[in-house]
């Protein structure tokens, strides 16, 4: 545990927050984490002087001294125009303590913080933490007169030893900023096998930057530590007094400095849509002559089995939804690999990307193309996995990159959509279209459909140009469906409704309001729309916008259903694959996984894949075998 804590930077974040943070030496050692940022530029001074007065402050001795002295200190900076409550609004103050496995974490109380449990994909606040001791730094004396409420209470200093498990904590400014960033801080830091950054920070399309710690603590490495604790007696001095004075007034020279800015992560595709070669439930011409759309085996009359028929794991997060194609599966993983497995279960090939992999891969013509989170394009021969060409789109990347004819499109987190040639990766042409590209895009012989995160839906030609733009009431995650002969394009948004505008013109057609963020992709069996939603329903729709059922999973759907006959399969947060009675919503089939599952659901006939955020990868048999 070198290091624990580290920075969540915004777009819009960065400049004017305040960080400093010193690495221990060894596991044993003590590392000392501060990050102040305002919510209101008249907070900025007080803070700037309170942050160069926090990291000069000594840390010898027991740390509650040293939170002691800030209360103190703040006392003294403080204005009495002002109570110390307006003076925090919406201001982020963090400061961590931690010597070897025993933390002490001061921070304003008014800020929200949020705790996630990466075993068992549990989401909560901090009291969920189990062993974590709450130390009152007043000393029970009467409130002045100048406050409404004693200074004091404004800030909360807890102490926890570092529990075994996968843990993370993250602060921000406030609850109604956690809700509206849910999806991202689930898929940028809320995974089972998430690692602290090493040198770069996280970079996420919010508006704030904010701290986060986590530690993945195993049973044998406490019983390691145990083993080697030093003998008693001696006394530990986490910092040499020289070093400490330099580090200091290094971080003072650089309060002024700006820092880094940044963006995020999603996934893929849709049955029916405008032509989007590539996915094989995709009803592309293209696609369909090259042999990789699958019917179901039978006349649909079987009955839903759902039993396990193999499953392999990884060291990391599988959250690239799997495409078959051409009878191998192909998915990405977070532990930087696209793997190409038989419908069976045996290894392929595998290619090692150089970083995280969340985007699903696209097949087409014989190749595999894949993007990272650094932003390389990569397109492989299906067979082998050999290299046919590589591209870097110097931003990251997480929506799925699309191809038709001679061309790839790739929508990165800068907001720049960038056209490749499908031949030699030669870019083509791009366009900066948003503040960042999260939802796949859709491409036809005529168009082009892109969503942004800041609320925008647009339709461009083949060289990039924009026809129109609309902005519906909420930013778009939900990768679009495109009906082509029903002139729809129907997505779901962050303000929780499902929309549909026309695919010509960009008017709205219709929208339909449900009880949580829209941030999945909708699918469509021609009659039907099925979209799920983060309240954990799937909500099934008329081509006109009328409710026909809706179905309570038990978590959040943040994948694209997958229709195969007279069911539809879903996989959610709940940590389970359902099938439905695509009529009545009617549960025909459930198969249970060991954590959350954000990947869509591929199949095969046969078999349905898809892989888990706990870093397993799914072959789940969809009929009985003696069924008839």
């Amino acid at each position: 545990m070198k290091k624990t804590a580290f920075l969540c930077f915004g777009v819009d974040g960065g400049e004017k927050d305040l960080f400093y943070q010193e690495l221990p030496r060894k596991d044993s050692g003590e590392e000392f984490f501060l990050f102040f940022s305002h919510g209101d530029p008249t907070q900025e001074a007080l803070l700037k002087t309170l942050f160069r007065k926090s990291i000069s402050a000594s840390r010898f001795g027991h740390p509650i001294h040293y939170f002691l002295k800030f209360v103190e200190q703040f006392k003294e900076l403080i204005s009495v125009e002002k109570s110390a409550e307006e003076l925090l609004t919406d201001a982020i103050l963090v400061i961590m303590i931690r010597r070897g496995n025993k933390v002490h974490l001061f921070n304003n109380r008014n800020i929200e913080t949020l705790h996630w449990n990466g075993i068992n994909g549990v989401e909560g606040t901090f009291e969920s933490l189990a062993g974590v001791r709450e130390i009152y730094l007043g000393k029970g004396e009467e409130q002045g007169d100048l406050f409404e409420h004693s200074i004091e209470d404004q800030f909360v200093l807890r102490y926890f030893t570092v529990p075994t498990g996968n843990h993370t904590l993250v602060f921000v400014p406030s609850k109604e900023f956690a809700g509206r960033n849910r999806e991202i801080l689930r898929n940028s830091i809320f995974f089972p096998s998430f690692e602290v950054p090493t040198e770069k920070s996280i970079d996420l399309a919010v508006s704030r930057t904010f701290p986060a710690i986590h530690w993945n603590i195993s049973d044998s490495s406490v019983r390691e530590k145990k083993a080697t604790t030093s003998k008693p007696g001696l006394k530990r001095i986490s910092i040499p007094a020289a070093v400490g004075i330099l580090t200091a007034l290094i971080a003072i020279i650089l309060v002024f400095r700006p820092f880094n800015r940044g963006k995020p992560v999603h996934l893929s595709t849709e049955p029916f849509a405008l032509l989007t070669a590539g996915d094989n439930e995709s009803a592309g011409k293209l696609h369909r002559e090259e042999g990789g759309t699958v019917e179901p085996t039978g006349d649909g009359k079987r009955s839903v089995s759902l039993v396990e028929s193999w499953k392999k794991s990884f060291r990391q997060p599988v959250t690239s939804s799997p495409v078959f194609y051409k009878g191998t599966i192909f998915f990405g993983c977070r532990d930087s690999t696209m793997y190409a497995f038989t419908k069976d279960g045996r290894l392929k090939w595998k290619h090692f990307s150089g970083n995280g992999i969340g985007a699903s891969p696209c097949c087409v013509s014989g190749r595999v193309i894949g993007a990272n989170y650094s932003g390389d394009v990569f397109c492989l021969d299906d067979e082998d996995g050999s290299e046919v060409w590589s591209f870097n789109a110097k931003a990251k990347i997480v929506s799925t990159p699309r191809a038709w004819k001679n061309l790839v499109l790739i929508g990165t987190m800068d907001g720049n959509l960038i056209a490749l040639d499908l031949e030699d990766g030669k870019r083509l042409w791009s366009e900066k279209i948003g503040s960042a590209i999260w939802a796949s895009v859709s491409i036809g012989d005529e168009c082009i459909i892109a969503a942004t995160t800041d609320c925008s839906l647009i339709k461009l030609d083949q060289g990039g140009k924009i026809i129109w733009r609309v902005k519906p009431g909420g930013g778009i995650l939900s990768s679009p469906l495109c009906l082509e002969t029903k002139n729809l394009i129907v997505f779901g948004t962050k303000d929780r409704y499902i929309y549909a505008y026309s695919l010509e013109k960009g008017n709205l057609m219709w929208r339909y309001a449900t009880e949580g963020e829209m941030n999945g992709p909708p699918a469509s069996d021609g009659k039907y729309i099925f979209a799920g939603s983060e309240d954990g329903k799937l909500y099934t729709l008329t081509l006109n916008g009328r409710l026909v059922w809706e179905s309570d999973l038990g978590g959040s759907v943040l994948s694209r259903p997958l229709i195969i006959g007279e069911t539809v399969f879903v996989t959610t947060y709940s940590n389970k694959l359902s099938g439905l009675k695509k009529d009545t919503g009617e549960i025909v089939g459930e198969y249970r996984t060991g954590s959350p599952i954000y990947s869509s659901p591929s199949h095969d006939g046969e078999r349905i894949f898809f892989g888990s955020n706990g870093g397993i990868f799914y072959a789940v048999r969809l009929y009985n075998e003696d069924s008839e």
